[in-house]
């Protein structure tokens, strides 16, 4: 099996890499950290986080032609992100995207708002944004496979009147959806009526999303 390099690259006094093999992301029933990991304080967490999850990831599309040469069309992607240091603080994310003739090309990323902080120390996610790049290798709606991208900054407080750390790590995935396609045409189409529709709706899946750079700055 083929592997890739993810760099660790750790800012806080000075600047430290470490390179380390790992295996290609691969689907998961669960990634959601176990209880024993709220003993751990946010930072030496933070400093050990080799992914993300991209919790109930779903893709669903709608191609309907009023016409045989118009058509309506939509994408819709959502998923929640999950990371190791805030296990009880998921980030919602969603995206749309209706640009013909195929959605999410990767040229656009998108904001998940960021929770509100239930941290009495102050720790806090600051920022979460993603983008989804599809596969796709028919039109319309052959594209089950996909890359899905996310970038993420969260801020540690200072333990024992040290000062706050701020990380930020960026990590991919490649993915591969279960879909159920359907396609319908009218074959007495009359004008006003609705001339055909392709749909696809993708069941939800967990995913890790491994993190191929991730920085810190006190």
């Amino acid at each position: 099996m083929s592997t890739k390099l993810t760099t660790l690259s750790l800012l806080l006094l000075g600047t430290f890499s470490l390179t380390t093999a790992a295996p290609a992301p691969a689907p998961i029933p669960d990634l959601t950290p176990s209880s024993s990991s709220s003993s751990s304080s946010c930072s030496n967490t933070s400093f050990q986080t080799t992914s993300l999850l991209a919790q109930s990831l779903s893709l669903n599309t709608s191609v309907l032609f009023t016409t045989p040469s118009h058509a309506v069309e939509g994408g819709y992607l959502s998923f929640t992100v999950l990371n190791p240091a805030f296990p009880s603080t998921p980030v919602e994310c969603t995206a749309a995207d209706t640009r013909k003739w195929e959605f999410f090309y990767g040229d656009q990323w998108f904001n998940c708002p960021s929770p509100t902080s239930s941290s009495e120390s102050g720790s806090r996610i600051v920022e979460t944004k993603f983008r989804y790049t599809n596969r796709g290798e028919t039109r319309y709606l052959a594209y089950v496979g996909g890359t899905v991208e996310i970038e993420q900054r969260w801020r540690c407080a200072g333990e024992d009147g040290g000062d706050s750390i701020t990380f930020k790590a960026s990590a991919a995935a490649d993915i591969t959806l279960s879909c159920d396609i359907h396609k319908s045409q009218n074959p007495n189409w009359t004008n006003g009526a609705t001339y055909a529709s392709n749909s696809m709706v993708c069941a939800k899946q967990d995913w890790e999303v491994e993190v191929n750079e991730i920085s810190a700055v006190a």
